[in-house]
């Protein structure tokens, strides 16, 4: 809630990026194409999605709500449906990678799932209709 309150008041330090594409320059080379290539999966069927950083981390959204996120740590991605349905849905195609509540990750270089992710996307995106 305190970032909330420091970036409405227009603190720039609750800010670490200001762009997507500064998110993917700040990571190293591996991470940012791992990462481009799973939003370029989803954007390529989903091109009416917007990328933005919230959290700071690149969000996709609609209007309508959130509807897959990346954050990178040291040695894997971590993705968000936003949804903990839809990742109960995909979880037995996730099999290998690590699971959480709301969450799964990805090692570095991962081979995009392409149909997965376009799977769980068409799933959130009927949740917010």
């Amino acid at each position: 809630a305190n970032a909330v309150v420091m970036t409405h008041r227009g603190s720039p330090s609750a800010r670490r990026v200001a762009s997507p594409d500064a998110w993917f320059a700040a990571l190293p080379p591996d991470h940012a194409r791992t990462a481009q290539a799973i939003f370029a999966a989803i954007t390529d069927r989903h091109p009416d999605l917007d990328l933005v950083i919230a959290w700071n981390q690149p969000i996709l959204r609609t209007a309508a709500g959130y509807v897959f996120g990346v954050s990178a740590a040291t040695r894997h991605l971590t993705c968000n449906p936003f949804s903990a349905e839809v990742l109960q849905k995909y979880a037995p195609q996730l099999a290998g990678g690590r699971l959480n509540a709301h969450t799964f990750s990805v090692p570095i270089g991962w081979p995009v799932d392409a149909p997965l992710l376009d799977r769980m996307v068409v799933a959130r995106l009927a949740e917010l209709a």
